[in-house]
This record gives structure tokens, C-alpha cells and sequence, in this order.
């Protein structure tokens, strides 16, 4: 990692870099394109997509990356809960309504466009865009469990 960082500064290089490890992400990248199931869901500098994330997937992967200090407590409710759906068959509307947590019933009904309205950096979901981008508190404050 360290060598690509040196030659992306060196010779002004870019990478397309695809990667689920989110510490990685953050060594090597300027922007960001988070997907789920082959959908951009969010896009934009690193450090806003990565620490004050606004789709609940962006969420539960950055929830996921454990903390190298025994002495800080791990997430446990901000990881993605539920099976990822047949690519092939996606579920309608946002294709990450079964495993969300804030789902609503527009998200099972329309696709949410990938949009910054409202919004400190594009993002493709219904409630984000509402609630504009106040998502950490909402997540936080969510259930584990994806909505029934």
C-alpha cells in the first residue's frame, strides 16, 4: 500500500482501487464510490463518505472495520445484518431495503436517484435525502435489525 501511495504522488497517478477493507480505502484514495449490489449508493472525498457516512450501507461498512485498541469498545448494532440478495434478481426500489434499518415504504416502491439535494455529498437514498444527510444520529438510534 505504502508503495502505490508513493507512486500515485511520485508520477500523479490514479487507481481505480475496489476494495471492501475500509482502513485501505482511506490510506489510498481522494474520493470514493461506495456499492451495494452493483449500484453506486454513495460518492465523494474520502474523509466525509468515510466518517460521516449517509447511506445505512456506507454506515454499517464503516461499522464493520474493527478498532486496533483492546480497550475501545467494537460496534456491534452499526454492521449490515441479513443475507446480500440474488444480483440477479434484485429486490425492487433501493436494492438495500431488506437488510436497512431506516427502510420505509418508499424505498421498497422507488429507486432513490443518486442525488446531493439536500445533501453534503451524492448519495442514492430516500431517507438521507430527506432528512438531509443527518444520518449518523438516525442510525445511530436505529434498531440492529433491518425494519419489517
Amino acid at each position: 500500500m505504502n508503495l502505490l501511495v508513493r507512486l500515485r504522488d511520485e508520477l500523479d497517478l490514479s487507481y481505480v482501487f475496489i476494495s471492501h477493507d475500509v482502513a485501505m480505502v482511506r490510506q489510498i484514495s481522494d474520493d470514493v464510490g461506495v456499492m451495494y449490489l452493483g449500484k453506486v449508493v454513495e460518492i465523494g472525498p474520502w474523509k466525509p463518505a468515510l466518517d460521516e457516512p449517509l447511506h445505512p450501507y456506507t454506515h454499517g461498512l464503516r461499522g464493520a472495520v474493527p478498532v486496533p485498541d483492546p480497550s475501545v469498545a467494537q460496534p456491534i448494532s452499526a454492521t449490515v445484518v441479513g443475507e446480500v440478495p440474488n444480483p440477479a434478481d434484485p429486490p425492487s426500489g433501493c436494492t438495500f431495503h431488506p437488510r436497512c434499518p431506516l427502510r420505509e415504504d418508499v424505498c421498497v416502491a422507488q429507486v432513490p436517484p443518486l442525488t446531493d439535494a439536500g445533501t453534503p455529498h451524492p448519495v442514492a437514498c430516500h431517507v438521507a435525502q430527506r432528512e438531509g444527510g443527518r444520518m449518523p444520529l438516525l442510525l445511530a438510534e436505529s434498531r440492529a435489525e433491518p425494519a419489517r
